[in-house]
């Protein structure tokens, strides 16, 4: 009778087990929701801080022209970071580094509510703008290493909500909190999460270093993705591997051009669109709202299926009608509607930017896989600022108060598009682009 007593209570025991394990979100899953909350903290911290440039500058006392050290501070400091991670980021323990670099960026955001200058806020930005690279680097490398390659491009279409939530909910709600609390206390709000995902870091993200390990990639169909699963995992990132292998030199390449191309336009698209064409101010923010949403459906229905598509064909085709968007809405004599240039402009450009995301995570082997993100992260946010300088030097005030040469602006951006097809046919006639 006890026997048997102790023998339904296991089965009962074992038959709850499995129910609590039906009910529970896969681990990879879990994973991926606190990439998307862990970088949309990130990304809110970064974007709030513009917006609240008038009530920091009467606050510390300085010029508000002057906030633009602040940010350019930021990215200098990431790609410099970016840099040196590329050739440590796969030789460390990339949870703890993780942990470390969360509760460092949490104590920072804390450390605003202290400030009493400029050179301060000056010094906590380029300390954050440091952090930033690695981070990005080493948790995309967590879901590249952790999803199928029939699944990354889902995957990665989610963590773009970050930066579509961020825009849309972090930057309004940290702005809310800075008009109710004042700025200080908006950066010690937002820490708080950043410190408990630090925390969480240690339960949700793998123990192994996803670079350090050769995992094996399957399709839907339960097939090998092209390589054998007792292949090695390679060697660490070095530039030195930019000779050694090709198809790497290609990918920072892809990501430059593609980089290049877009940010040409996008530090300007408000002056344009209410200078030259007349849109009114009150318009911006349901613009940039309207074209927020249509992006975040565009690019999930997108990565969905971008594993079953042919990325030669689409890559073509994503070129082709961005430049058709590009001579029709902002030439000097549009033949489009604003609100549907920019819905287009912004849609097509989130697609190319999926796609190229993408492509590049197959190019490094596991063991490269973080240094070669850290090195892509670098190149980003050079041809972010390269393009936002060149376009500025491009583009002059008429006494109109219009943006001339916007033509000139087309024809480079054109020139910069079509490299990313080019360059795409020759990644996917890669046979070592199978990671």
């Amino acid at each position: 009778m006890i026997k048997n007593n102790k023998k339904n209570s296991l089965i009962s025991g074992n038959v709850e087990r499995e129910d609590v394990e039906k009910t529970a979100l896969p681990r990879h899953k879990v994973l991926l929701i606190f990439v998307v909350f862990v970088q949309f903290l990130l990304m809110s911290d970064f974007m709030m801080l513009m917006p609240m440039a008038p009530d920091i500058a009467l606050d510390l006392n300085f010029k508000v022209e002057h906030f633009a050290w602040l940010t350019g501070a930021y990215t200098a400091m990431a790609v410099i970071s970016g840099l040196f991670g590329a050739v440590i980021l796969d030789k460390v323990d990339q949870r703890k580094t993780v942990i470390i670099l969360l509760t460092v960026h949490a104590v920072l955001m804390f450390s605003c509510y202290w400030v009493e200058s400029f050179s301060l806020l000056f010094v906590l930005r380029c300390l954050a703008g440091l952090i930033s690279a690695p981070l990005a680097a080493i948790l995309l490398s967590f879901i590249i290493s952790n999803f199928s390659v029939a699944d990354r491009g889902k995957a990665m279409a989610k963590m773009a909500l970050s930066f579509s939530l961020s825009a849309i909910i972090g930057v309004p709600l940290g702005l809310e909190l800075a008009y109710i609390l004042g700025w200080r206390l908006a950066f010690v709000v937002m820490a708080v999460p950043l410190l408990l995902m630090a925390f969480a870091s240690w339960f949700v993200l793998p123990q192994n270093n996803p670079s350090s390990v050769a995992h094996s990639q399957r399709d839907s169909d339960g097939r090998s993705d092209n390589r054998s699963e007792s292949q090695s995992p390679g060697h660490p990132f070095s530039f030195a591997l930019l000779k050694q292998q090709p198809t790497l030199l290609i990918g920072l390449l892809l990501m430059a051009t593609t980089t290049f191309s877009v940010f040409l336009f996008i530090p300007h698209l408000s002056s344009i669109f209410q200078f030259n064409y007349g849109l009114a101010r009150e318009d911006i923010g349901q613009l940039y709202l309207l074209g927020g949403l249509v992006t975040i459906v565009v690019t999930q229905v997108f990565g969905a299926f971008i594993a079953q598509l042919n990325l030669n064909f689409v890559s073509w085709t994503l070129a082709i009608a961005t430049i058709v968007v590009l001579f029709l809405g902002f030439s000097s004599t549009p033949w489009l509607p604003v609100f549907m240039v920019f819905i287009l402009f912004m849609s097509l450009n989130s697609l190319r930017n999926l796609m190229v995301q993408y492509i590049v995570s197959k190019i490094p082997q596991p063991a490269a896989r973080t240094g070669y993100m850290s090195a892509l992260v670098s190149v980003r946010n050079i041809f972010t600022g390269l393009a936002s300088v060149v376009s500025s030097f491009i583009l002059v005030t008429t006494p109109a108060q219009s943006l001339a040469n916007v033509d000139s602006l087309i024809w480079l951006s054109t020139l910069t598009i079509l490299c990313m097809p080019i360059f795409i046919m020759f990644l996917l006639r890669s046979t070592k682009m199978i990671y």
